[in-house]
């Protein structure tokens, strides 16, 4: 009975030991101070929702890890400007044999601000506006999610898909 006793106190006194988490968010200094430079981006992922090609009343949802990621952030301020680039391929399950390789590219600039909560980054030039969600806002490594819209082939047009691009400073 000791000995369970003492089994016992040793595996709470384990479970009270504190756990130190990295944190994800760190706003001791705000985005607008801290974006501006140049980001290399590392990975990729994304998730969305396309057509069933063989039943198109049924939807299948697609989710993955981008292969072949290049791509960057460029941002200057006074005046907020910025670019980005983001390339990789999608490998997409639709039920078939093989998966479905689709190549992704997207590109933008223009002027750039964030909002007051700092967690999203704008960027826009003329009628073309990209939301970037910040996920995880470190002095040297960000992580943002934004709506991109794929063109997969017929029979899909164009699909809404989130992309999670994730960076770290040059």
């Amino acid at each position: 009975m000791k000995q369970i006793a003492a089994l016992f106190f040793i595996a709470l006194s384990f479970a009270a030991c504190k756990k130190t988490t990295i944190p994800v968010v760190d706003n001791s200094k705000p985005l607008t101070e801290r974006i501006p430079g140049e980001w290399r981006i590392t990975a990729v992922d994304y998730t969305g929702v396309i057509v069933n090609p063989n039943n198109p009343n049924l939807s299948i949802p697609i989710s993955g890890s981008g292969q072949n990621v290049t791509g960057f952030f460029k941002f200057v301020s006074n005046p907020n400007e910025g670019d980005f680039s983001v390339s990789f391929l999608a490998s997409i399950n639709i039920g078939t044999s093989q998966p479905l390789t689709v190549p992704v590219s997207e590109s933008h600039d223009g002027e750039w601000s964030v909002n007051a909560d700092n967690n999203i980054v704008t960027m826009w030039r003329n009628d073309s506006i990209y939301d970037w969600k910040v996920l995880e806002n470190l002095e040297n490594q960000q992580q943002w999610q934004a709506r991109f819209y794929l063109d997969f082939g017929a029979p899909y047009d164009s699909v809404p898909v989130n992309v999670k691009a994730t960076m770290t400073r040059k």
